[in-house]
């Protein structure tokens, strides 16, 4: 009974939660276009060093059709019409390798999410599918590193499904850290005090993250743009920046420290070019090396 009553009350705290006002999503730019593709970020604490490959790319639904995965069981978040934006992040940092792939929708509502750890010669594929109420996760063992995942055989994995807590209103769609990297730079963050606010999946957990502006900061910079072929570098002691504190809070309102943006967890703060509104650093902790800056090194069109 006591059980119950438990799940009940917490149906009722998460769904008052959910239903709070949230600051909708304004984008600059209804087209949403992505100037620069491939980005790249450096980090160096101590000993360590993070590097770490953004790939951002924008396609049709029906172009990327044949890559979302149908599930033998249970219904998926599936657009028939618009655009899927796909980010990809590279990273190598302490002896490991990591992979993560994003898709999510125009609505930020994100689709489906992989993850490729790469150690020594063995390498883990984690996939997830989603849907309203939940998502399909697979898992899957590769003996080395020389494997390519076919996302046509992801169905003949072992897999189960995990249900959220509860349903999200339809007024909300939930997304993922990962997709912070292009939203933070489309959205209408421009002077303090303007603030979004997304539902995002972290961790087992369901998050109310809100991006809130502090102001416009001065920022150390040193990186590259690329072009049509044209190089420029970017090298000045204070440039103008604009300062997106990260504030992800519980069912509670209470803050949590771990969610994680890029390996970064804590008080994570992103720092967007005025002029070119290129995510120019993110700021926040990692649990062996405090407090580390990770930067921009270099922002480029692809061909």
């Amino acid at each position: 009974m006591l059980n119950k009553s438990l799940r009940h009350f917490l149906f009722l705290l998460m769904t008052v939660w959910l239903c709070q006002p949230s600051y909708a999503m304004e984008f600059l730019n209804e087209q949403r276009e992505i100037p620069y593709n491939q980005l790249t970020y450096e980090a160096s604490k101590l000993l360590l060093t993070l590097g770490t490959e953004v790939t951002l790319s924008k396609k049709s639904v029906a172009e990327v059709s044949a890559d979302l995965v149908t599930p033998k069981e249970g219904n998926a978040i599936t657009p028939k019409s618009g655009s899927i934006y796909i980010v990809t992040t590279d990273s190598s940092f302490f002896g490991k390798h990591t992979t993560y792939t994003l898709w999510f929708d125009e609505r930020s509502a994100i689709v489906q999410w992989m993850r490729e750890i790469r150690r020594g010669s063995k390498s883990n594929v984690k996939f997830y599918r989603f849907s309203d109420n939940g998502y399909r996760d697979y898992r899957k063992n590769y003996p080395d590193e020389d494997y390519v995942v076919d996302l046509g055989e992801i169905n003949s994995w072992g897999n189960s499904f995990k249900p959220y807590l509860v349903k999200a209103p339809e007024d909300k769609v939930i997304s993922e850290t990962g997709a912070l990297l292009y939203l933070v730079s489309q959205l209408k963050l421009q002077n303090a005090g303007d603030e979004a606010s997304l539902l995002m999946y972290s961790d087992e957990q369901l998050i109310d993250t809100r991006l809130i502006v502090v102001g416009k900061v001065k920022l150390k910079t040193d990186f590259t743009i690329v072009d049509n072929g044209k190089t420029q570098r970017i090298n000045e002691k204070e440039r103008s920046v604009i300062q997106v504190m990260v504030k992800p809070v519980d069912t509670q309102g209470n803050p949590v420290k771990d969610l994680e943006v890029m390996g970064l967890q804590g008080e994570i703060s992103m720092y967007i070019d005025e002029a070119t509104r290129l995510l120019l650093q993110i700021s926040g902790e990692v649990e062996i090396a405090g407090k580390v800056d990770v930067k921009l090194k270099s922002a480029a069109k692809a061909p």
